[in-house]
């Protein structure tokens, strides 16, 4: 399992005891790396030793800013009605873009909502603002750019796993996911309840008809 960048043995990370019997030691002064690791293992402490300010400092995840604000944009994804997909990375591949996609848009659709599609290599507010109708952005990228500070843009801009949990297609959780692999196999798992949103949506077309 990668977290942050480092291999981490899955077995520790799922062991029955569970996560929040986990204490992770973090030695580096890498802010997104250390900041993936808080959002990921968020019910863990992590132990934080800065080799440049030697200083040492002993930090919960769940309880920081930065998970707090992770969540905030996805109360923006129920007052959106139009969803701009950016895709921004190629540091995934055409099989895992295309599949997320997919997911994401069928989603969407499922919520009663609109969506639009773009491939952008950088993002930055000029480019955002050729499209006043979108409400909120998706940013589709790895895992060192996907995250979009709060109040950067003019809109909120998210990451697809906080798209789904405004969508109603993961539950709320103290652990963050930065793995658009396991949003993909997801879909599996999800199958039922995204049928389940389907079905709800073409039966509201077919009464608007009548």
């Amino acid at each position: 399992m990668m977290i942050g960048g480092l291999q981490v043995a899955a077995e520790h990370i799922n062991s029955s005891s569970g996560e929040s019997a986990i204490v992770i030691v973090y030695i580096g002064d890498k802010s997104e790396q250390l900041v993936d690791i808080m959002l990921r293992l968020s019910s863990s402490h992590v132990i934080h030793y800065s080799p440049i300010e030697r200083r040492t400092c002993k930090v919960l995840g769940s309880c920081s800013k930065v998970f707090r604000e992770r969540y905030g944009g996805v109360a923006r994804v129920k007052e959106s009605q139009i969803i701009g997909l950016l895709v921004g990375s190629m540091g995934l591949t055409a099989t895992l873009i295309q599949s997320l996609l997919n997911r994401l848009q069928t989603l969407i659709l499922a919520a009663n909502k609109r969506y639009y599609t773009f491939v952008m290599g950088r993002l930055n507010e000029a480019k955002l603002c050729n499209f006043p109708e979108v409400d909120l952005f998706c940013f589709i990228s790895n895992d060192d750019t996907a995250r979009i500070p709060p109040k950067t843009f003019h809109v909120p801009v998210i990451t697809p796993y906080e798209l789904e949990l405004g969508l109603g297609a993961q539950e709320w959780a103290s652990m963050y996911s930065t793995d658009y692999g396991m949003c993909v196999c997801a879909i599996v798992y999800n199958a039922r309840s995204i049928r389940s949103l389907m079905s709800i949506y073409c039966m509201a077309v077919r009464c608007s008809l009548r």
